[in-house]
């Protein structure tokens, strides 16, 4: 008995918890301009120079007996550059993923964009996997070929951004019935 008052309680306070989510529009999806505020971070990616900067390099040998701090600021850099690295990949994938989603759209299709997207997507990964190998060993990274790979991405964002606000009502309706089948 006391274990179902216990349960009974519980699910009242559960259900209390739903009902004020809901009621607060806590669970409500967001509007188009707050996902494009939140996924527009090209601003994220402004510290990218800083990263492969030499001045700190450069400060650090005139000091003297800095050879340890030296080596370990050289290992943490290239730890630091890993970490910016697949964040960038991962919003990259997350931008393929909804320009494949696109793709297959007929205003998509005639401007063939399938195919620059794919062709992006392989510049992309050459040099993202080029610019990682040399993360694991004691190699400088040039700061432009970092901003490149933020570059790209940022010109992947607005083709996609392009396409998605010259689709027709036909192609919306494609996509709507694509994105809620089952």
């Amino acid at each position: 008995m006391i274990v179902l008052s216990f349960f009974l309680v519980v699910c009242v306070l559960m259900g209390a918890a739903v009902l004020l989510w809901d009621r607060a529009h806590l669970g409500s999806p967001a509007s188009l301009d707050q996902y494009e505020w939140f996924l527009d971070r090209s601003s994220r990616f402004a510290h990218l120079p800083r990263i492969t900067a030499r001045d700190d390099f450069d400060f650090l040998r005139a000091l003297p007996n800095a050879g340890r701090l030296l080596k370990r600021m050289k290992k943490e850099r290239r730890v630091i550059l890993r970490m910016v690295l697949k964040d960038l990949r991962q919003e990259f994938r997350a931008l393929l993923a909804v320009g494949v989603m696109l793709s297959a759209l007929p205003t998509a299709r005639e401007s063939s964009f399938g195919v620059k997207l794919m062709m992006r997507m392989v510049e992309f990964n050459l040099r993202y996997y080029w610019l990682y190998s040399k993360t694991l060993v004691p190699v400088q990274v040039a700061g432009g070929q970092l901003q490149w790979l933020a570059d790209r991405l940022s010109e992947t964002r607005n083709i996609t951004r392009d396409l998605l606000a010259s689709l027709n009502p036909t192609d919306m309706d494609l996509l709507r019935d694509r994105l809620l089948e089952p």
